[in-house]
């Protein structure tokens, strides 16, 4: 643990960014519960399609890009913010993972192509 300062940001990993003392507390603003409801339909919506798409005998594949798609958009609208001053880095490697499933969706709708 040398070299970890808690002036530094980087304590334990169960501490939450809040209690950080270099982290822009304006990042975390209260926001209308509208927004944070919107958020959760979207992101249970978007996981029972993809967990209702992983059963299926055959896969859709125009859901497929949709999907690809959608990840990708997380992913530049989190570089957009950040690039504007609108949104923290910290949003940047939480949307990586978005980036990395929509590059395995495109791999994927890519491969079944060439089969055909």
């Amino acid at each position: 643990m040398v070299g970890l300062r808690p002036e530094a940001g980087l304590g334990p990993p169960y501490k939450s960014p809040k209690s950080s003392p270099n982290v822009n507390r304006d990042a975390f603003a209260k926001v209308a519960p509208i927004y944070s409801v919107l958020l959760a339909v979207f992101v249970l919506l978007f996981g029972g399609a993809y967990a209702w798409l992983a059963l299926q005998p055959t896969i859709d594949r125009p859901l497929v890009g949709f999907a690809a798609f959608g990840k990708a958009s997380v992913f530049v609208a989190a570089v957009a913010l950040w690039a504007t001053g609108q949104g923290p880095g910290w949003f940047i490697p939480g949307a990586t993972g978005d980036l990395i499933f929509a590059a395995i969706f495109v791999w994927w709708l890519r491969a079944g192509s060439m089969t055909r």
